[in-house]
């Protein structure tokens, strides 16, 4: 549930408006595993004479909103209390998560007015359903993951693809996951290639890190709107927030200090370097003897 766009014919608190002045209405949302439930954490904040009265009088609640579009949850929990907790089991939430939070009307409302109207709005009364929207707060996406490796879960955003057409690795960021088309013989090889544990950081080293250092510079060059959405995009959102404290902001990206090829390195584990290195280990001293180097 989604209200960033939405236009509404009454004045609604909320920090994208000035329908309302010196008031507020804030939320924070956390959560965390903890065995086969997910706890979500939920605590806001109402600054509005009339809302926390009117909220008091049991006319108005405010809703915390969850929803997975992946398993086709979703759920309104109603809270009494500024801060509480909330257990959903895993099994309905997995992928992106999203969390609206707003203030909605459960009783009726006939004349409503506020002292902390914008001016415009000061000589107009107002009616209001119940389902009617009066303040919106934060709205949260959240990636719950249930993988805890995190060279696991950095490599699971990918997934290899067959291609009769191409002659060169090509790939697509706009799914879920990042599809990365391999010519076909080449995915023969590939194929019988991964089941040798040894080579798995080669094959890394060979076909992920170019594909997201691509996928990394197209996003630190502003090309990368409309990707915000994708699982693999909040996956790696969320590594590089834990692990670097930065983001997959263009601002970011460019003030980062290194390449966007040692940047796909570093989530990916080295892979190159632990690539070359194992090549080198399983090569003999007859066959490096016999190599000549320009």
């Amino acid at each position: 549930m989604e209200f960033n766009n939405k236009n509404f014919p009454y004045p609604v608190l909320t920090k994208n408006s000035d329908d309302y002045v010196n008031s507020e209405f804030s939320t924070v949302v956390d959560y965390e595993l903890i065995d086969t439930k997910i706890k979500f954490k939920l605590n806001y904040l109402i600054e509005n004479k009339e809302l926390t009265d009117l909220l008091s009088e049991g006319k108005i609640s405010v809703i915390y909103h969850i929803e997975c579009p992946q398993t086709s949850f979703r759920k309104a929990i109603k809270v009494q209390s500024k801060y509480e907790t909330h257990e959903i089991n895993e099994t309905f939430l997995n992928g992106k998560v999203e969390v609206s939070t707003f203030i909605a009307v459960t009783e009726p409302i006939v004349d409503y007015s506020n002292s902390s109207f914008n001016e415009m709005f000061r000589s107009y009364l107002f009616d209001f359903e119940i389902g009617s929207i009066l303040a919106i707060g934060n709205q949260y996406n959240f990636l719950i993951n249930k993988e805890t490796e995190e060279l696991v879960n950095v490599a699971s955003i990918f997934k290899l693809v067959k291609n009769e057409q191409i002659q060169a690795i090509e790939y697509d960021a706009s799914k879920d996951r990042i599809l990365v088309y391999v010519p076909a013989n080449s995915f023969v090889s590939y194929s019988i290639l991964r089941e040798i544990p040894t080579l798995q950081t080669v094959l890394s080293g060979l076909i992920i890190v170019p594909v997201l250092s691509s996928v990394l510079t197209e996003i630190a060059s502003g090309k990368g709107s409309g990707y915000e959405d994708n699982l693999w995009y909040l996956s790696l959102e969320k590594q590089l927030k834990e692990r670097f404290k930065t983001s997959l902001s263009v601002d970011d990206l460019s003030s980062y200090g290194r390449s966007m090829v040692h940047l796909a390195q570093e989530l990916i584990g080295h892979p190159t370097t632990k690539g070359i290195n194992t090549l080198k280990k399983d090569y003999t001293g007859e066959n490096i003897k016999g190599d000549t180097y320009e």
